[in-house]
C-alpha cells in the first residue's frame, strides 16, 4: 500500500466515524427504554413440560420459565400482567399430539384477538402466531385453549412456548 492510498484510507475511517458519531436519534423523543431509561427490561419466555388434554375453553399454562424479566409472567396462571403501560410483542408455538388437533387463542384482557391451529392425520402438526399489541399497566395476556385440544408436551422435550416482551414503554 503506497503512502498515499494509506493517507486516503485513514481521512475516509475518520469520515465514516464522523458521521457516526454524528448521526441523530431517528426515535421520536416520546419513546424510552423500559423502565424509565434505567436497565430494567421486561420479557418472558415460558414452555410447557406435560402433554395437555382440554374439552372446554380453558387457560394453557406454560409451567417452566426460561426468563420472567420484569416478574409480568405468572407460571401458575399462565398469564402476563404487565408490569407497564407500552406496546409489545407476544409468540406462541405450539405442537398437537399425533392425528389430533388444537386451537388456541391469545387473549388481551378478556378479549380475544388471534388463533393458532394444527391438525395432521397420523402424524404430529405445529402451529404458531404472533402480535404486536399496545396495552397497559396490569393488562392481562394469556392463551386460552377452545374446543378439543391435545397439546404434546414432556418434560425432556419443550416444543410449545409464550413468549413476550416490551418493544417501548409509552410516556408515563
Amino acid at each position: 500500500m503506497s503512502g498515499r492510498t494509506a493517507v486516503v484510507l485513514v481521512l475516509c475511517i475518520v469520515c465514516v466515524e464522523s458521521a457516526l458519531i454524528n448521526v441523530p436519534n431517528y426515535f421520536p423523543s416520546s419513546f424510552r427504554r423500559a423502565g424509565g431509561g434505567g436497565n430494567t427490561f421486561i420479557a418472558f419466555s415460558a414452555g410447557l413440560t406435560n402433554g395437555t388434554e382440554s374439552h372446554v375453553a380453558t387457560n394453557v399454562t406454560y409451567d417452566k420459565v426460561f426468563v420472567n424479566a420484569g416478574n409480568g409472567y405468572n407460571n401458575q396462571t399462565g398469564v402476563f400482567t404487565a408490569p407497564l403501560d407500552g406496546t409489545y410483542v407476544f409468540m406462541f408455538n405450539t405442537l398437537s399430539q399425533t392425528d389430533r388437533q388444537l386451537w388456541l387463542d391469545l387473549y388481551h384482557n378478556n378479549n380475544y384477538v388471534v388463533t393458532g391451529h394444527a391438525h395432521a392425520v397420523h402424524d404430529y402438526a405445529s402451529s404458531s402466531n404472533a402480535v404486536v399489541l399496545t396495552i397497559s399497566r396490569g393488562d392481562a395476556v394469556y392463551i386460552r385453549a377452545r374446543g378439543d385440544n391435545f397439546v404434546y408436551g414432556q418434560p425432556d422435550e419443550i416444543y410449545s412456548t409464550f413468549n413476550g416482551f416490551i418493544l417501548f414503554a409509552s410516556n408515563p
